[in-house]
């Protein structure tokens, strides 16, 4: 065998387990069940941006394709939700076998609270299934990968076409709906504003209550624990757009800037 062959050994390795394994189990049960060609596996650890140690849950995929990829070419730790302990003898045979983690139970009781990313290939229903739970115990930022399948109302933050797929990309976005009490430093004679947010997954309206009037956010646009929004201030009679971008920390909205001028924190009760 020459030196070339041996250098693409382990990706073989790869591909011939992924051809062998089938999807079984409570997940399999809730997958398409289609082969996921190899662009596809790419562009999917692509989103999920998976590097050494990071933690991956792969629910469904075609006799974990993907996570043995994720594992073997990019270092993750990949928790496979799957029921099929007839996987894992596969598994231990590959050098991979110490990053790949056959979870067993039901699949939708895992606990997902540790996760960098979660890669699926579920059907709709299972994927509409699995949103509330995504949405409750994954961190804010967290990418979410579907190889084929959307999430019913909560759309996709990216979509990308490849090999006849469209593969679709979510990030948790932080919880922010409810009042905010903003201060701003450097209006003259003002600097209290009440903040009032409502919330449908990514999508977020509201408006800014000062000096007994509410007006409306004109733009708002929350990506993971980052927000960006805007509204027109009022100050002496003249009016003046005030735009704002900060990193969501828990209750603590805190500016992007070095120099901050304002923040906001979550109001009591």
């Amino acid at each position: 065998m020459t030196q070339d062959e041996m250098h693409h050994l382990p990706a073989l390795l790869i591909l011939l387990i992924g051809i062998c394994l089938a999807p079984t189990g409570a997940v399999a049960s809730e997958a398409p069940g289609s082969l996921t060609p190899a662009p596809v596996v790419a562009t999917v650890l692509r989103l999920a941006g998976v590097g050494l140690d990071d933690v991956l849950y792969d629910f469904g995929t075609d006799g974990t394709r993907i996570a043995q990829v994720a594992a073997a070419r990019h270092g993750a730790q990949v928790n496979v939700a799957a029921n099929d302990s007839a996987q894992r003898p596969l598994a231990t045979h590959m050098f991979v076998n110490r990053r790949l983690h056959f979870l067993q139970g039901d699949p939708f009781d895992i606990d997902l609270s540790d996760a960098d990313a979660v890669t699926l290939s579920l059907s709709q229903a299972g994927n509409v299934r699995l949103r509330s739970k995504l949405l409750a115990e994954l961190e804010p930022g967290t990418p979410v990968i579907s190889e084929s399948t959307d999430m019913g109302a909560w759309k996709p933050d990216e979509t990308v076409r490849v090999a006849g797929k469209t593969i679709y990309l979510w990030t948790i976005p932080a919880q922010v709906a409810g009042s905010w009490d903003l201060r701003i430093y450097n209006v003259p004679g003002r600097h209290r504003y009440r903040l009032n947010l409502q919330q449908e997954f990514q999508q977020v309206t509201g408006t800014v209550a000062f000096e007994g009037k509410a007006v409306p956010l004109r733009v708002v646009k929350l990506g993971g624990k980052k927000i960006f929004f805007t509204f027109t201030d009022v100050v002496d009679g003249v009016p003046a757009l005030r735009q704002f971008t900060g990193i969501i920390d828990g209750d603590d909205i805190r500016s992007v800037e070095d120099r901050p001028d304002w923040e906001a924190t979550r109001a009591a009760g």
